[in-house]
């Protein structure tokens, strides 16, 4: 009998030696009941028997609540940890993902990996191994995530998984212009906005699957209808704001640039046309005959006398403003001079002469 008890305990020590492997509850982040433990917060027990330890059927130890996208972070190990059993270099540990409340044999066959691999060539070891498996983000339902090794030797975590909500985001119109904010929205709810000042209209969107909104629904636009210009960060140009140039408002502004440029090139225009109009008028009648020149090298009187300038001068000429036959000035037929009203006629001391060859004097202009 007493032999008997001894074999009896070398037996159990050598199952606790080669124990295989096991989750234990507070080695993982969550909070996840595990498949073949014996309580909702309980150890999983040591197990070779399959990906979940030997336990077959969907929430054989109750289902955990969690949401898509979620990482769970965890330790697995094989043995008690202090002996290195199963020692391997083909050693790896890696978790799968399964939905629709999955078996163990599914979740043998399963290649849907959610996690990197992790090497364990040790086999028990203190340190444990770390792995982290994170529930894809348009997961839904009845989920099960297993830990496994190579052998499909592991532990599993029955899930209930709700849809992930979408995160608040910039919202924007079915144009692409910011309109503010989309709060957290539920899978498959609707948020609606009111257009921004200075357009009128609301935008409606639904939360899609894998926490990502939809395209929105709807446009905003103003009170003539017409798709507002955008502000550099997106948003529309408010009715009584500064505007602030988009890619609309920099095509404006070229638009306003270029007809100011063409506008002050036409005035610049009439402008030289008229100067030069009125230059070659002058040039032409005002001064002596059509090719008068401005004054003669030899002209140092003032008004018509011998060395006047020559007949093309522009004082001097037969036809000139100063000084010829019919001049203005000092002709027989002229204002000044003979019959001048500003002295007796061919006065001496007048200032002015009568039109005898005497010049007048050279200090008059």
């Amino acid at each position: 009998m007493r032999a008997h008890t001894v074999f009896v305990a070398i037996m159990a020590l050598a199952c606790v030696a080669s124990a295989h492997v096991r989750i234990q509850y507070a080695d993982q982040s969550v909070g996840l009941a595990i498949r073949n433990a014996n309580g909702a917060t309980a150890d999983g027990q040591f197990s070779v028997a399959g990906p979940c330890g030997g336990a077959a059927t969907f929430g054989a130890n109750g289902v955990s609540d969690i949401t898509a996208g979620t990482a769970i972070a965890g330790k697995i190990n094989y043995g008690t940890g202090t002996n290195g059993d199963h020692a391997s270099g083909a050693n790896v540990f890696q978790a799968v993902f399964e939905c629709g409340s999955p078996s163990e044999n599914t979740l043998g066959g399963s290649t849907n990996t959610i996690s990197a691999t992790v090497a364990a060539p040790d086999g028990s070891r203190p340190a444990k191994y770390d792995f982290t498996a994170t529930v894809p983000a348009d997961a839904e339902g009845q989920c099960t995530v297993s830990v496994k090794d190579q052998r499909n030797w592991g532990m599993c975590f029955d899930l209930n998984v709700a849809a992930a909500p979408c995160a608040a985001a910039p919202a924007s119109d079915a144009n692409g212009a910011i309109i503010g904010t989309w709060p957290q929205t539920e899978k498959d709810a609707q948020a609606t906005l009111t257009c921004p000042e200075g357009t009128e209209g609301t935008v409606t969107v639904t939360c899609g699957p894998g926490g990502i909104f939809l395209a929105p629904n709807g446009q905003c636009l103003t009170a003539d209808g017409e798709v507002p210009e955008l502000n550099e960060d997106g948003t529309p140009v408010s009715s009584g704001g500064v505007f602030t140039p988009g890619t609309g408002g920099f095509t404006v502004m070229i638009i306003i640039v270029v007809v100011v440029a063409v506008v002050g090139l036409v005035g610049a225009g009439w402008f030289f046309f008229v100067a030069g109009a009125a230059t070659g008028a002058a040039a032409s009648n005002d001064w002596g005959n059509t090719k008068t020149t401005s004054y003669a090298p030899q002209s140092n009187n003032n008004f018509g006398g011998p060395q006047s300038a020559g007949p093309q001068s522009s004082y001097g000429g037969p036809q000139s403003s100063y000084g010829g036959p019919q001049s203005g000035y000092g002709a027989p037929q002229s204002g000044y001079g003979q019959q001048s009203h500003r002295s007796a006629p061919g006065a001496p001391n007048s200032g002015y002469y009568s039109g005898a060859a005497v010049p007048p004097p050279s200090n008059r202009f």
